[in-house]
């Protein structure tokens, strides 16, 4: 019981205070469409954003590891419905990402569309709302 009571206590101000950013993850896993070996490594990164009808809002990029697994964390508040500078926040997210090797994109992908993170993402205390979009089959030549 001490130890949970510890635990409360160290995370009671994070409750507590204003500056406490809800924060969401998005999951991919990228195989090679002929080998279904993971794509990922020294120099693969991927780029998260949500697409509207009148624009697009850059979410967040992260690296692609050697396992194909990309783990990407962003602020919803980055997204907006309509304008950049709406303030209609964003309740179901139109997601793409694109995949570059040094720098260079070599994969985009469709947009996955209406992700409704309050039904279909998992939530952890400390890791916030994550959201599996699938895993990939891509080529890339």
């Amino acid at each position: 019981m001490n130890i949970i009571r510890k635990a409360f206590n160290r995370l009671l101000p994070y409750f507590q205070s204003n500056e406490l950013e809800e924060l969401w993850d998005i999951k991919v896993c990228i195989l090679d469409k002929k080998t279904k070996q993971p794509i990922g490594g020294a120099g693969y990164t991927i780029e998260f954003y949500d697409e509207d009808a009148l624009d697009v809002d850059f979410l967040g990029e992260g690296v692609l590891n050697p396992d194909g697994i990309a783990d990407v964390r962003f602020n919803p508040k980055l997204m907006n419905s309509g304008y950049e500078d709406s303030d209609i926040p964003e309740t179901n997210p139109d997601i793409f990402f694109i995949i570059k090797k040094d720098g260079e994109e070599i994969f985009k992908s469709v947009t996955t569309f209406n992700i409704d993170y309050s039904k279909n993402a998992s939530f952890d205390i400390e890791e916030g709302k994550e959201f599996h979009l699938g895993t990939f089959l891509i080529d890339i030549e």
